[in-house]
C-alpha cells in the first residue's frame, strides 16, 4: 500500500474537483503526473487543454496525465507519449522498447537516463516488469 503525503493528497483532490475525473495515482518528479483510468484522459485534459492550463497555473508545475492500462506494454506506451516508439513487446518479465531512430532512442532515455528511470519506477508500482530499450 502506497502512502501519500499531505501535498500529494491536496494535488489529487484539486485535480478531481477541477476535472471531474478520479485520479488513480499521483507522482511528483520534475512534473506532476496523474494516472487516470482508461478512457478518461480526454475528459481530464478538457476541451482545448483548458483543465491542464488551469492546473498548471494553480500548481505552478508542468502537468502530465497518463491513461492506465491493465496491459504493461500499453501502459508503458502511454507513459512514453508523445515519443514515437517503433515497437514494444513483452518477453517474460521484460518489456522491450524499440525506437524509430537514435534521436527518439535518446529522448526515451533522457539526460542521465532520467526518463527511462521514471518509466521504470512508475511501471514497477503496477506490474512486475523490467523496462529495456534496444
Amino acid at each position: 500500500m502506497r502512502r501519500y503525503s499531505i501535498e500529494l493528497i491536496e494535488y489529487m483532490n484539486f485535480f478531481e474537483k477541477a476535472t471531474k475525473v478520479r485520479a488513480k495515482d499521483c507522482f511528483l518528479n520534475d512534473e506532476l503526473c496523474f494516472i487516470v483510468d482508461a478512457g478518461q484522459s480526454r475528459r481530464a485534459v478538457g476541451q482545448g487543454g483548458a483543465n491542464i492550463g488551469r492546473l498548471c497555473r494553480r500548481f505552478n508545475r508542468k502537468i502530465r496525465i497518463v491513461e492506465f492500462s491493465p496491459k504493461p506494454c500499453n501502459f508503458i506506451l502511454n507513459l512514453l507519449r508523445p515519443l514515437r516508439v517503433k515497437n514494444i513487446r513483452e518477453d517474460g518479465k521484460k518489456v522491450i522498447i524499440t525506437a524509430d531512430n537514435t534521436q527518439e532512442k535518446g529522448k526515451i532515455f533522457g539526460r542521465d537516463k532520467q526518463n527511462i528511470k521514471r518509466v521504470q519506477d512508475i511501471a514497477s508500482k503496477y506490474f512486475d516488469v523490467i523496462v529495456a530499450v534496444e
